[in-house]
């Protein structure tokens, strides 16, 4: 995948969509800015994309074990939104989270319930989620736009970067299965890597020459880039905080997204 940003991602193809089930339209929280056709007009105008319930065939899709889950995500959403034709492992990974927690809402209900267990007195219990309530959406603004820059503090070097995209997490997937080192988790730096666009306006021209430049960086540059990327990154956080009832510890966690989100049976509490 190009470095850059990408380019047009218009349609290809625009298969029937009315026929589904529950269809309803939300509001991407990027706005539809990062979607364009060639003559520059958005692919989804003010943002509005239409989504549609899961059928039994996609829940059955969803739990189906030894397969890239970032992949079955990308195959889920072509089915249940209208993407215009344009592929799925476009979407920015903010609004792919987004439409996720949309479509399961709207196929099961906004309730999502989870076994946790505390990690300070050991207690465990089943607790539960309101997806349209608990969870905190930022919305991006009309002058959003990639690429992002930021000044680094130690440096003084200026860095361009832009938003992870579904096929981003696709091949970053792709290069941990394939590294020769097993135990070593190259996610942190690559993930981080794989957003610069440029530094001092020269583009780095590879993936490998990223993570390498940002490895010799002071860490407070590294922090520097991190925190710029959060506060542009609209959506969902995915964070959420958790009391355990027995202790009232509080849990920092993220929204967990295992096989068992895309079960009706979890919001229910039925086995």
């Amino acid at each position: 995948m190009n470095r850059n940003i990408p380019g047009p991602v218009g349609p290809i193809s625009a298969p029937s969509f009315n026929d589904r089930a529950s269809i309803t339209e939300v509001t991407l929280p990027t706005l539809g800015i990062p979607y364009y056709l060639p003559d520059k007009s958005l692919l989804f105008p003010s943002g509005n994309i239409r989504i549609s319930a899961m059928t039994v065939a996609e829940e059955k899709m969803m739990t189906q074990k030894n397969a890239d889950p970032s992949k079955k995500m990308c195959q889920l959403l072509a089915r249940v939104c209208e993407l215009k034709g344009m592929k799925a492992e476009n979407l920015l990974v903010a609004d792919q989270f987004f439409l996720l927690l949309k479509v399961r809402s709207l196929s099961y209900g906004n309730v999502y319930g989870f076994q946790q267990r505390c990690d300070d007195c050991g207690h465990q219990w089943r607790h539960e989620l309101n997806l349209e309530t608990d969870l905190t959406l930022n919305m991006a603004d009309e002058e959003w736009q990639e690429p992002f820059s930021v000044d680094l503090p130690v440096s003084g070097k200026n860095v361009k970067y832009r938003l992870l995209r579904a096929v981003d997490e696709i091949e970053l997937n792709t290069k941990k299965i394939r590294r020769d080192a097993p135990n070593e988790d190259p996610t942190f730096v690559s993930i981080l890597a794989r957003c610069i666009v440029a530094v001092d306006d020269q583009e780095l021209g590879s993936q490998r020459i990223a993570e390498a430049w940002l490895e010799k960086q002071a860490v407070r540059d590294r922090e520097a880039i991190t925190n710029s990327l959060k506060s542009n990154s609209p959506g969902y956080s995915g964070e959420i905080s958790i009391v355990c009832p027995q202790c009232g510890y509080i849990h920092e966690a993220a929204v967990p997204m295992t096989a068992d989100f895309f079960r009706s049976n979890v919001s229910s509490g039925t086995v």
